[in-house]
């Protein structure tokens, strides 16, 4: 191992004696049961299994001449030339061979410490199989263990601990060289261990040593060689999954394996005529390698990631396609637009209609996509109308009227449509005797006509009322469905606009008043319940005036709502 320094305190403190004779062999002899020996002195032998404080010099430190051995140095004054004993364990560089424990087949020592060191040439990787393996059993592998190293020393990365009956299987050590150590404590010792290492070159799947026969487990192809070894046995069987090496000289290659009867590796031990770091087979034994490996797994993990990626790649194309149809189509549509817009023909109004209702639809506004969230639609369902009758008379105006935008209607348009449908559906007299009406002005055909139309009865009524305010020197009953429509898009307009002055007769009063009561109901006002009760003291008040003076001809106060 080299020339250390020593001291008092001893480098190696288990065993030591002087003698005359003395020199590494006979020091080696003396401290077989140590795992250390060491020479120093001339004289002076010792022993022992641990290294203390141990501090390496330049080799021309140790010089004095071994007096057992005058071609061997034995140290010098506090200067030791220390040795390793191999009890068991060893170097080992053959291209195949067999580790067993100590005592095998018979169970092993206690206290025993192994350490094997295999080394193969550069470019070559040591494959481990063990065909025995039963040593002390521990959850952690405590006491008795196995310990493989991915290199020569236990710097290196481990594999692990192995005890029990369950050893490493198919080790290949990542570098040209494996470190194998055995240990075991003073209590329980078990059977054995046997192994067998091979060495390949690394890339190569080494599978094992095979029986073969006259029926040949590779049949696709074979030939023989001078220089016959694995690296160039696999060149030549290069298409084939499956290559062989038999008796030396045969290189046999094939897709599949028949009647493979795997054998202990010490039966194929022929040295390789091209390559003497490795083992070509047997008689009838061939060595087996794997060219490339099937992985089912794998093959399905990549065919996943495939599926995967081809959907994303078909959903990207969809979404692509579908943008660039619609902007390519948008484009389109704002051409013909642009010449629609300067085309005076009714055939071209039409079809402006057509494309601007189409935009319509495809965008994303509320406003856009449903005419009745507008500003008319809402004014006139304010105005009594139900939302049933505003759709209907939205959808007659786009039908009547195509050569116009899709929301050019106002409220105005709609009001005078919804007469029309009414007129149309039952034909009102103009003119009617007011002997025939009887003394309730909500059962006249106007009154009936306008609720048919889908306005409220409480919106009728404040529209008779109004009508009669205002038009004192006509006949009580000569409003027609046309006055009562006007005078309530009258009162929304009022209810929207609220104007700064309003006359100070009854009429303004009342509207002033229904305009606040609207706008503290709308905002949760605290102060709407208390102006609810001077509203409702208001309406009693004005039906009994009029209760005294009849002027309107009204009979009892049930004609009027609270």
């Amino acid at each position: 191992m080299g020339c250390y320094e020593d001291s008092s305190n001893r480098i190696l403190r288990d065993y030591d004696y002087f003698s005359d004779s003395n020199s590494p062999t006979e020091c080696s002899k003396n401290c077989s049961n140590s795992q250390f020996s060491g020479v120093e002195s001339w004289t002076h032998c010792l022993c022992g299994n641990e290294l203390h404080s141990a501090t390496q010099r330049p080799e021309s430190e140790c010089f004095a001449i071994c007096p057992g051995d005058r071609n061997q140095i034995c140290g010098a004054p506090w200067r030791i030339n220390i040795y390793k004993n191999w009890v068991c364990g060893g170097f080992l560089t053959d291209p195949y061979g067999v580790i067993t424990s100590p005592n095998f087949p018979s169970n092993y020592s206690n206290k025993d410490k192994c350490i094997w060191v295999i080394n193969a040439p550069e470019g070559y990787q040591i494959n481990v199989n063990f065909t025995n393996f039963a040593l002390e059993v521990h959850s952690d592998c405590r006491y008795d263990y196995l310990e493989l190293f991915h290199g020569p020393n236990d710097s290196y990365p481990s594999v692990g601990k192995f005890c029990g009956t369950t050893p490493p299987t198919g080790f290949k050590s990542r570098s040209n060289s494996v470190l194998i150590v055995f240990s075991t404590d003073s209590d329980v010792s078990a059977r054995v261990f046997n192994l067998t290492y091979t060495f390949s070159v690394q890339g190569m799947q080494y599978m094992g040593c095979y029986e073969d026969s006259s029926s040949r487990i590779r049949r696709d192809y074979d030939y023989f060689s001078d220089s016959n070894s694995p690296t160039e046995c696999s060149k030549n069987c290069s298409h084939l999954q499956f290559f062989g090496v038999e008796s030396a000289k045969h290189c046999l290659c094939g897709r599949r394996l028949y009647s493979a009867t795997k054998r202990p590796e010490s039966e194929c031990f022929d040295i390789c005529p091209g390559d003497r770091n490795q083992i070509c087979g047997a008689p009838w034994r061939i060595n087996i390698y794997k060219n490339w490996e099937y992985d089912t797994k794998a093959i399905a993990n990549f065919l996943a990631i495939l599926v995967t990626i081809l959907v994303a790649i078909v959903i990207a194309l969809t979404i692509f396609v579908f943008v660039y149809v619609k902007r390519k189509r948008r484009a389109l549509e704002a051409v013909q637009l642009n010449q629609l817009q300067s085309s005076n023909s009714p055939q071209g109004a039409r079809a402006l209609h057509a494309i601007q209702r189409n935009q319509l639809q495809s965008s994303n506004s509320p406003r856009d996509l449903d005419p009745m969230v507008t500003p008319e639609a809402k004014s006139v369902m304010k105005m009594g109308y139900s939302k049933k009758a505003v759709q209907q008379a939205i959808q007659e105006y786009m039908a009547t009227n195509p050569d116009k935008d899709l929301l050019s209607f106002s409220a105005a348009d709609l009001v005078e449509i919804l007469i029309g449908r009414q007129e149309r559906e039952e034909e009102i007299p103009q003119n009617i005797q007011s002997d025939e009406l009887g003394s309730d002005p909500m059962s006249t055909p106007q009154a009936k006509s306008m609720m048919k139309m889908g306005f409220s009865k409480t919106a009728v009524q404040l529209a008779i009322q109004e009508y009669m305010a205002t038009n004192p020197d006509k006949d009580w009953l000569s409003f027609s469905a046309a006055d009562l429509v006007e005078i309530l898009i009258g009162r929304q307009k009022r209810e929207e606009e609220i104007p700064q002055n309003l006359q100070s007769g009854e009429l303004g009063r009342r509207t002033l008043h229904a305009i606040q009561l609207n706008q503290l109901q709308s905002s949760k006002s605290p102060q709407f319940d208390e102006v609810r009760r001077d509203d409702m003291q208001v309406e009693t008040y004005n039906t009994e005036a009029k209760e005294e003076t009849n002027d309107y001809g009204v009979v009892n106060s049930s004609d009027f709502e609270l």
